[in-house]
């Protein structure tokens, strides 16, 4: 092989690389309905529930249920009263409709309970 040939054949592997590379980066992860717990009972082994005792959820101060956290802990921020502030009306947080757990993004690749709350708690906005 020479050197035209060599180059040719490295071009085109990049070329297809990239494409791969591209068209697995646009993919967008969806769950649907069958795939998001429905209740804090259900046991679902390809899900992992947010734990209080995990590291990330003590220093955020996590709760599952946010009606047991101490007032002046569930301080008012904006408008928003402490006693309001739940996962189901934070910015972090996705859920499937009628879901009681769902996403929240400081806690990749786990399910939190839409009663829950922490300290990074900041109102979803419409």
């Amino acid at each position: 092989m020479n050197r035209r040939e060599l180059l040719k054949t490295s071009a085109l592997g990049l070329v297809g690389a990239s494409s791969v590379l591209a068209v697995s980066c646009s993919k967008k992860e969806t769950t649907t309905a069958d795939e998001a717990p429905k209740a804090a009972t259900e046991t679902n082994t390809d899900v992992t529930y947010v734990s209080e005792s995990d590291n990330v959820a003590q220093s955020l101060g996590y709760k599952e249920d946010a009606s047991s956290v101490d007032a002046s802990v569930r301080a008012d921020k904006g408008e928003t009263k402490g006693s309001e502030q739940f996962c189901t009306n934070c910015r972090f947080y996705t859920a499937e409709e009628g879901a009681d757990y769902g996403k929240c993004t400081l806690f990749p690749g786990k399910y939190v309970k839409g009663q829950a709350w922490c300290k990074s708690w900041s109102l979803k906005q419409s």
